[in-house]
C-alpha cells in the first residue's frame, strides 16, 4: 500500500518515485524522532502524533495463564483531526 501511495504521488506531481520515497521516508523518520523525544507533531488537516504514557499493569501469559507485571511504558499515539475522520 505504501508503494501505491508513492506511485500515485509521483504520477500526480511528475516527480520521480525515488525522490518521492526519499521525502516520505525522511518525513516519517522526523516524526518518529520528534515523538521519541517527547514532542508533539501536528500536521494541519491530518492529526497529531505524540508519545503517551501507559501505566504499569498486570497481564497474563495466554499459554501458561501466569501473571506478568508490565512496567510503565511510553507508546506512540496518533489522534486524527475531525477533517481527517
Amino acid at each position: 500500500m505504501y508503494k501505491d501511495v508513492i506511485e500515485n504521488v509521483a504520477i500526480k506531481t511528475g516527480f520521480y518515485r525515488t525522490i518521492i520515497k526519499e521525502i516520505a521516508d525522511e518525513l516519517f523518520r522526523e516524526i518518529k524522532n520528534d515523538v521519541a523525544d517527547g514532542e508533539r507533531v501536528k500536521i494541519d488537516g491530518f492529526g497529531v502524533f505524540e508519545a503517551k504514557s501507559r501505566k504499569a499493569r498486570v497481564a497474563r501469559n495466554p499459554q501458561t495463564n501466569e501473571e506478568i507485571r508490565l512496567p510503565e511504558s511510553t507508546i506512540p499515539a496518533f489522534k486524527p483531526y475531525k477533517e481527517f475522520k
